[in-house]
């Protein structure tokens, strides 16, 4: 399973519940589903009767990526994979290539999980003794060989291991430029807007500039009452 500890089970299975409700809908057309690197490539693993076990950095499953499922009426027949913005991500599993070079102008939001001590515990010592050896440089290289998980120390980076896997090479320059997600409720449904559009030009109905101002349209009318609300001084 993977590490913050959803099994992969039931991972596949939500995701194929929520392809067949899909279906369903479209009965004799096709049906886009938006998701995750992890969930897709999930999904297809359970698909084609694979081992859920594999390297994440391995994961075929590019930016901008199609994984197609066909079905004969519910009868699932055929997976296939394309990459219809392929000159975005130039082939890499993380989306890094021509259009998106890892020295590029941008800003990349950070994400993951913190490691806590409570303050009511009996077992601080213990805890950031814990801590403590999990975030030491060669640890955390190690825990990314086992299982692909990126450090969270910068100086763990350094490490060879790290520093000579290209696929990690990404990845490194997105850190680089991490900025916190803006502190707005509105993040979330602006998020959603973003992969809805990222789809879209996908298919063809935006291209990469176009899709940018879409993005900044819905965003700007999803911040318009908070806006008004911070004239009012009303904004929490």
């Amino acid at each position: 399973k993977p590490s913050w500890g959803e099994p992969y089970k039931e991972v596949a299975a939500r995701m194929m519940a929520a392809v067949h409700e899909a279906r369903i809908a479209a009965q004799g057309h096709e049906a886009v589903l938006v998701s995750h690197q992890l969930p897709i490539w999930t999904t297809r693993l359970h698909a084609e009767k694979r081992s859920y076990l594999h390297d994440p950095r391995k994961r075929q499953c590019t930016l901008c990526s199609l994984t197609s499922l066909h079905f004969v009426g519910d009868k699932l027949t055929q997976v296939s994979y394309s990459e219809p913005a392929g000159d975005l991500g130039g082939g890499d599993p993380h989306g890094r290539g021509p259009g998106l070079r890892v020295d590029a102008a941008g800003a990349s939001a950070p994400g993951g999980s913190s490691l806590a001590v409570f303050k009511s515990s009996d077992q601080q010592a213990a805890a950031w003794k814990l801590i403590r050896y999990l975030s030491e440089p060669g640890v955390q290289a190690r825990f990314n060989g086992i299982t692909g998980n990126l450090p969270a120390r910068e100086s763990a980076w350094a490490t060879p291991a790290v520093a000579g896997d290209p696929y990690i090479a990404a990845f490194k320059g997105q850190l680089a430029r991490a900025k916190a997600v803006p502190k707005v409720p509105e993040w979330e449904r602006i998020v959603t807007e973003m992969q809805i559009v990222a789809e879209r030009m996908v298919r063809g109905e935006f291209t990469p500039r176009a899709a940018a101002a879409e993005i900044d349209r819905r965003a700007d009318r999803l911040l318009e009452k908070r806006r008004w609300m911070i004239e009012q001084g009303r904004a929490v």
